[in-house]
């Protein structure tokens, strides 16, 4: 393993990490907790750049190597979990023309709080 890559990489991770996380602050719902979405987006991408760094050894094109690597290590943080979030991909749905009863995200938010 060189050390000087997993730090080179590790030290790019945070920097993308922040830069994703202050880029994602405008996308992210009023009505969800911010804090931890961000610390997830800046975790992930600290941890893509360290498992890339570590990665060196295995044989095969450096752009799919790096490819594979960003499909799996981004997948914990692209597959939705818990209640809330599961639901929250409905909204979609939820704001369609085509239903009958096209509802804002904040009504649904409220709606999903209120069920039990």
């Amino acid at each position: 393993m060189d050390t000087k890559r997993v730090l080179i990489s590790a030290v790019l991770g945070l920097l993308f990490g922040g830069i994703c996380a202050y880029g994602s602050v405008g996308h992210i719902p009023s009505e969800l907790p911010m804090a931890p979405i961000l610390a997830s987006i800046f975790y992930n991408r600290v941890l893509l750049g360290f498992v890339i760094g570590i990665a060196n050894s295995i044989e095969i094109s450096p752009a799919l190597r790096g490819a594979v690597l960003g499909i799996v290590v981004s997948a914990a943080i692209a597959i939705p979990t818990g209640v809330i979030e599961s639901k929250l991909a409905h909204i979609n749905f939820c704001r369609s023309p085509m239903t009958p009863t096209a509802m804002t995200r904040s009504s649904y938010i409220r709606r999903l709080q209120q069920t039990p």
